[in-house]
C-alpha cells in the first residue's frame, strides 16, 4: 500500500482498490471505452521518439501501452499508480505484448518517487479530476519537478461540463427516483474545473506555452445497454447504498428507464455516448 497523510486521498485510494478487480476484469472493454481520450494524449504531444515519458495515474494500461509506439525502442514509458492491482495488471499486459520499453512504479503522484529532471514528458489522463485544486497544484508541482527543461505535460480530464449526455442517460434518472438529490456528486466525487482554470493551475506552478481546449469525444462501450449499465453500477460503489434504500419496484423502474435511455445510443454493436474532455498542455 502507498501511504498518504491526506484523508481525501486515502478515500480515493480505498475507492480504487475496491474498483480495481472489476476494472481489470473488463480492461479490454474499458480501453475501448476511453480510446478517444487516450488518442487526445497521443495527438497533443510533440515528437516523443526516444524520449522518457511518465504516465501519472496509469491505471491498468492506457495510455501507457498506447504511448509505446511514440517513444520507440530507444524510449521508455514509466507507468505510475498508487494501486498495486493496477501495477500488476499493467506489468502482465506489457509482458504479454512483449513490450520492452515499459516500466512500472508503485507510488503516490503527490510525492513522486523520482529524482529531479528525470523525464522528457509526462501525462495524466483522468488522474486529477478527483483532486481539490490545492491537490491538483501539488501534483502539478511534482510533475514540474521531475520534468527536464523543455519537457511537456499533457492532461486530459472530464472537465466542468464533461457529464454531457451521460448525465441525461442515468444520473438524472437516479435523481428523479431516489432521495439522493445530488447523485452526480455523490456517485463520482469529481472536482471538475474548466479548461481555462486548469491552464491557470499549470501557469501557477511555472509551466509555459500553455494550450487548453475542449475536445468532443464519444464513450464507446462494446456491448448492450444492459451490460453497459451493469458495468457502470459495478464501477460506482455508492450505487449499492442508493439501491439498498429504495423498493424493488422502484429499482426495476430505474433500470428499465436507464436501459431505454442507453438504447438511444446503441447501434447493435456499440453504445456510443457523446461527451467532452478538457485537454491542457504546458512546457517546463
Amino acid at each position: 500500500m502507498v501511504s498518504t497523510e491526506i484523508p481525501a486521498v486515502q478515500r480515493l485510494y480505498d475507492r480504487w482498490v475496491e474498483l480495481a478487480p472489476s476494472l481489470c476484469e473488463n480492461i479490454d472493454l474499458v480501453d475501448a471505452w476511453t480510446k478517444e481520450s487516450t488518442d487526445l494524449i497521443i495527438s497533443t504531444f510533440s515528437d516523443l521518439e526516444a524520449k522518457k515519458v511518465l504516465d501519472i495515474g496509469c491505471g491498468p494500461g492506457d495510455p501507457t501501452l498506447s504511448l509505446t509506439t511514440l517513444v520507440g525502442e530507444k524510449g521508455e514509458i514509466v507507468g505510475l499508480d498508487f494501486v498495486s492491482r493496477f501495477i500488476e495488471e499493467l506489468e502482465k499486459r506489457a509482458t504479454s505484448k512483449n513490450l520492452k520499453n515499459i516500466s512500472v512504479k508503485l507510488g503516490n503522484s503527490l510525492d513522486l518517487p523520482f529524482k529531479n529532471e528525470s523525464f522528457d514528458a509526462a501525462c495524466c489522463r483522468f488522474g486529477m479530476q478527483y483532486l481539490t485544486n490545492d491537490l491538483k497544484i501539488r501534483q502539478l508541482q511534482e510533475a514540474y519537478r521531475v520534468l527536464k527543461k523543455g519537457g511537456e505535460i499533457v492532461v486530459v480530464d472530464w472537465g466542468e461540463e464533461a457529464h454531457g449526455e451521460i448525465k441525461n442517460v442515468y444520473l438524472d434518472v437516479l435523481t428523479k427516483h431516489t432521495a439522493t438529490k445530488n447523485v452526480d456528486k455523490a456517485s463520482t466525487d469529481f472536482n471538475l474545473i474548466t479548461a481555462l482554470d486548469f491552464a491557470r493551475l499549470l501557469k501557477s506552478v511555472g509551466f509555459l506555452n500553455l494550450q487548453w481546449d475542449y475536445a468532443e469525444i464519444h464513450w464507446r462501450w462494446q456491448g448492450t445497454p444492459v451490460t453497459f449499465w451493469n458495468f457502470i453500477r459495478s464501477m460506482s460503489p455508492q450505487m449499492d447504498s442508493i439501491f439498498a434504500n429504495i423498493p424493488e419496484e422502484t429499482a426495476n423502474q430505474i433500470h428499465e428507464e436507464i436501459h431505454r435511455n442507453v438504447a438511444k445510443y446503441y447501434d447493435g454493436y456499440f453504445v456510443s455516448i457523446p461527451a467532452k474532455n478538457i485537454v491542457v498542455k504546458g512546457v517546463k
